[in-house]
């Protein structure tokens, strides 16, 4: 599934006051003077957002991302000791000055908490607000990637990232696996699917035709045939729970076991222990039941590959 991302905007705090304004990239100023900066590496605690229009909300920003188009942009501000932004200034520029001016207003009504110093005081400090519009170009056509008979034989499984860039006439090209599988047969299932793909043509936020670099996930299991893992999970045998834990195992030597079935069932493990007959548990009691079950499942599997592994791991 194409991966989609909305508006985004990430605090991070900067280590020196906001560079000048270039003429390519005309500052959205608030014209109020800015009291003198503590250096982030000599503050206690970093400014948080507490309060305020939050930049995805903003009808400018949505309308881009609704219109098809994506950019990057960037606000610089000061955080007074009260935990007010002021002397913002976008940097870069999304090029529109209209929605340069919504960033800006957005940001003035933002209630930081306090920077406090190293002995707790309030004082000023400078920061820089990263913002992401719109999203990936939606994929028109495509297949969808399905296990090789020899993979579900060897029961092979896991996820694949695929890096790759989509051209301005919505064609994928510079193809390649950011994560594997550790199965070249899934590796290549996934990249000939991203390949034979084709998608909306990317536009930059002034609406003109540009490239888009962006990834596709896919998840490979035999665990989750019914479509979802609770759809599977009344009637998974051991031989192929185990079957694709051992080879995970194999896999990935000396590494801490990942496999997404083995988080879905410490997820259930926690949300559901009264199901599973386990009573009322707190997280690091539900996790620590979980690792006991899996690991009692697991050797119980490799004896058994013709039970239901469900009924084996609800016992504990």
């Amino acid at each position: 599934m194409v991966r989609r991302a909305i508006v985004v905007a990430a605090l991070l705090a900067a280590t020196a006051p906001a560079a000048a304004q270039t003429a390519s990239e005309p500052a959205a100023a608030t014209g109020i003077a800015a009291p003198a900066v503590v250096p982030v590496a000599d503050l206690r605690s970093r400014p948080l957002f507490r309060s305020g229009t939050r930049l995805e909300a903003l009808p400018e920003l949505t309308a881009l991302a609704e219109a098809g188009r994506f950019g990057q942009a960037a606000a610089t501000a000061t955080v007074t000791p009260d935990g007010k932004l002021v002397d913002i200034a976008m940097a870069p520029s999304t090029g529109d000055p209209a929605i340069d001016a919504a960033i800006v207003r957005a940001l003035q009504g933002w209630q930081m908490s306090s920077p406090l110093d190293k002995t707790g005081a309030r004082v000023a400090t400078t920061v820089r607000v990263p913002v992401m519009i719109g999203r990936s170009p939606k994929r028109l056509a495509g297949p969808v990637p399905t296990m090789p008979q020899a993979a579900k034989d060897a029961f092979h499984n896991g996820k694949v990232v695929i890096d790759f860039t989509i051209d301005p006439a919505g064609v994928p090209g510079e193809v390649s696996v950011k994560t594997s599988s550790r199965s070249d047969l899934l590796d290549k299932v996934a990249l000939d699917a991203v390949m034979a793909s084709r998608f909306a043509p990317p536009l930059d936020l002034l609406g003109k035709p540009t490239s888009f670099k962006t990834q596709l996930a896919f998840g490979f299991s035999q665990l989750d045939r019914e479509g979802s893992y609770i759809g599977s999970l009344q009637s998974l045998r051991c031989r192929e729970v185990a079957g694709e834990t051992d080879w995970w195992i194999q896999a990935h030597p000396g590494e801490r076991l990942t496999m997404e079935f083995y988080h879905f069932m410490g997820g259930l493990a926690f949300l559901a222990t009264d199901s599973l007959g386990w009573g009322k548990l707190g997280l690091v009691e539900a996790t620590r039941k979980h690792q006991t079950a899996w690991e009692k499942a697991i050797k119980t599997c490799r004896e058994k590959p013709e039970a239901k592994f469900f009924e084996i791991y609800r016992k504990g």
